[in-house]
C-alpha cells in the first residue's frame, strides 16, 4: 500500500512512475483519469484527493478500481459513448455494490443508450422507408418508360403497316 501512495504522489507531483508496478494496481489509469479526465474538469485536484482518501482508507486496489471504472463511465458518458459507460459503471458497481453516484449515472447511460438505440432503429426504419420509395419510384419510371418503349413500337408498327398499305395502293393502281 505504501508504494501504491507513493507513486500516486509521484504521479500528481508529474514525476514518471513505473508503469508495470501501477498498471498491475490502477494507479495509472486512475492518475489518468483524475487528473487528465478528473471528476472534475474544474478541480483536477478533487480527483487527487479521492484517490488519496482511498489510499488512506486502506481501502486497497478495488476502492482505486472502482473509482477508476466510475470516472471512466463519466468520461465515456461525456463522449457520448453510453455503452462502454454502461459497462464501466457495472464494473465500479460490482466492485462497490453501495456506490449510489455509479447506480444513478448507470440508470442515466442506460436510458441514454436506449434512447440512442431507439434513434438508430428510427434513423434505419426511415433508410429502409427511403429505400423502398426510391425502388417504387424507379420501378414506376421504369414501367412508364416501357410504355411509351411499347407505344413507340406500336406507333412505328402501324406507320410500316400503313405505308405497306400505301405501297400495295400505289402498285394495284399502276397495275
Amino acid at each position: 500500500m505504501k508504494q501504491s501512495r507513493e507513486a500516486v504522489k509521484k504521479l500528481f507531483d508529474g514525476q514518471i512512475v513505473d508503469p508495470g508496478h501501477n498498471a498491475r494496481h490502477g494507479v495509472r489509469d486512475i492518475g489518468h483519469l483524475a487528473v487528465r479526465c478528473g471528476h472534475d474538469r474544474d478541480d483536477p485536484l478533487a480527483g487527487q484527493q479521492q484517490v488519496e482518501q482511498a489510499l488512506v482508507a486502506d481501502e486497497g486496489v478495488d476502492a482505486l478500481d472502482q473509482f477508476s471504472f466510475y470516472n471512466l463511465g463519466n468520461n465515456l458518458f461525456r463522449m457520448e459513448q453510453y455503452k462502454g459507460a454502461v459497462e464501466a459503471y457495472i464494473e465500479a458497481l460490482r466492485l462497490d455494490p453501495n456506490d449510489l453516484d455509479a447506480k444513478q449515472n448507470l440508470e442515466l447511460a442506460m436510458k441514454q443508450l436506449e434512447q440512442e438505440q431507439q434513434k438508430q432503429q428510427q434513423e434505419e426504419q426511415q433508410q429502409n422507408q427511403e429505400q423502398q420509395d426510391q425502388q417504387k419510384q424507379e420501378q414506376e419510371n421504369q414501367d412508364q418508360q416501357d410504355q411509351q418503349d411499347n407505344q413507340n413500337q406500336q406507333d412505328q408498327e402501324q406507320q410500316e403497316q400503313e405505308q405497306q398499305q400505301e405501297q400495295e395502293q400505289q402498285q394495284n393502281q399502276q397495275n
